[in-house]
């Protein structure tokens, strides 16, 4: 175990000696090193930055694994900064949008550190599902160690049952069968992704149809911290930009050999997301985009993936072009 621990550090993931935190709230231990990763560096606040925080700054930015880009050796805010902007990185890996909420406002808004934009990046596959983890771990009042080692992929409409979702929460969590059966996960199905620089095989987990409905508790739980973190951006005047970055299955989907049926759905799925998403988000000082149409046209010309040919999280080249992607979006609203 303790091998494999140190391989898990070494290649930069999560372990428990390179977290540290305070309830639901965590982060990399300041300063930390990650020695696969020698190009992330870990600030005295546990986040990406190369210097420490300052009482102004020019962009802040919220998100998760996408966000710290850790693949990447080069992150969103090195992008800005070269563009002479000044940034911030409090993205995290395994954060929700409570996460984001919470690090704004202990790293940002409560120390009253100026800044002109915010910058949050959604990440489809993972925010929905993550925040309504948060809010579970939260009621139970566990901490973040147990948030970490919970994963539920699972939706639930609103009922009026007091115990529920959490009876069906314990018994999906009890019992790997009834999980299986209810998550569809335990499936063989794989498909193919042909790109003009090579062929690569899906997991199943890939061909997994997703859909989010303005009645999922998912949804509602990552709106409201949304909602609270666009309330103390408002307060203070920060024009905020909200990116909406794509799963691996959106971003490849499209180069699928066969399946269109899958396709086809994933399409509509994304869509009637985004009709929710885009009227939702529309207030002042707000400005809302999808990166799915540019992911797709992009991750046609050259590889993108950080840790493979398929992997949404983005490497050096990916990193490069969204972040020149989220730099012209943030023109746009000045």
């Amino acid at each position: 175990m303790a091998v494999r621990a140190e391989i898990a550090k070494d290649r930069g993931f999560i372990t428990d000696d390179l977290l540290t935190g305070e309830g639901l709230f965590y982060h990399y231990v300041p300063n930390a090193t990650l020695p696969g990763l020698p190009w992330v560096k870990i600030d005295s606040f546990g986040y990406r930055n190369r210097e420490g925080l300052e009482g102004k700054v020019d962009v802040v930015f919220l998100g998760d694994s996408i966000t710290i880009a850790q693949n990447a050796q080069k992150d969103f805010a090195d992008y800005f900064r070269s563009r002479g902007l000044s940034a911030r990185n409090l993205g995290n890996p395994g954060y929700s949008a409570y996460h984001y909420r919470d690090a704004y406002k202990r790293l940002i808004v409560d120390p009253k550190v100026q800044h002109e934009y915010l910058v949050i990046i959604l990440c489809g596959d993972n925010d929905f599902p993550d925040s309504l983890r948060y809010a579970r771990v939260a009621k139970r009042n566990e901490s973040y160690r147990e948030y970490l080692g919970r994963p539920l992929k699972t939706e639930f409409w609103k009922s009026n049952h007091p115990y529920f979702p959490w009876l069906i929460s314990i018994a999906l969590n009890s019992s790997p069968l009834i999980k299986s059966m209810v998550l569809g996960q335990g499936g063989s199905t794989r498909g193919v992704v042909r790109l003009p620089f090579g062929e690569y095989e899906t997991d199943p987990e890939f061909l997994r149809i997703v859909t989010v409905d303005e009645r999922y508790l998912s949804w509602q739980h990552l709106t409201k911290a949304i909602d609270e973190i666009l309330e103390m951006a408002g307060r203070q005047g920060v024009k905020t930009l909200i990116a909406y970055y794509p799963s691996s299955r959106l971003i490849y989907g499209p180069y699928l050999v066969g399946h269109p049926d899958f396709k086809e759905q994933t399409k509509r799925n994304h869509e009637r997301l985004m009709a929710l998403m885009e009227p939702y988000f529309d207030r002042p000082g707000v400005r809302f985009a999808d990166l799915t149409a540019f992911m797709q046209a992009a991750a046609a010309r050259e590889p993108l993936g950080g840790s493979g040919p398929l992997d949404y999280h983005p490497n050096t080249r990916g990193a490069e072009l969204v972040g020149e992607w989220l730099y012209n979006e943030l023109k746009k609203m000045n």
